[in-house]
């Protein structure tokens, strides 16, 4: 699992999306790269504790 914790420009709330593929979490974080209103914070790899 992975988690993504992304910034609101607009609210200025920070809140965590959550991934079970890396595929889908990268296509997700390139679109966010690209947002104005959304900027990441930080990209954690959960994955090895669901093995």
């Amino acid at each position: 699992m992975y988690e993504v914790e992304l910034l609101n420009l607009n609210t200025n709330e920070i809140f965590i999306k959550k991934f079970n593929s890396y595929s889908l979490m990268r296509k997700f974080v390139n679109k966010v790269n690209f947002s104005k209103k959304l900027k990441l914070l930080m990209i954690t790899d959960n994955s090895y504790l669901y093995d």
